[in-house]
């Protein structure tokens, strides 16, 4: 069942499966970032966001810096 599999991933994992994919997300954004001339909106909804907002969010708040501030810095 959905439950037992959420529990089962967890106990084995030590996360949520929606925390696991926002991490395989936000690592394949951070790669889009430094390598590609991509917004900040289309890499969101590249890596499987529905909101750039959320996704900027989310980013900041897992790396310490906006998206933006972080394809600035991936460049210098």
């Amino acid at each position: 069942s959905r439950s037992y599999m959420s529990s089962l991933f967890n106990r084995e994992m030590g996360k949520s499966i929606r925390e696991y994919i926002n991490e395989l997300r936000i690592r394949d954004a951070k790669a889009l970032l430094k390598t590609t001339n991509l917004t900040v909106t289309d890499i969101a909804f590249t890596v499987g966001f529905n909101s750039s907002n959320y996704f900027a969010e989310l980013f900041k708040k897992k790396e310490g810096l906006s998206p933006l501030q972080y394809k600035k810095a991936s460049r210098k």
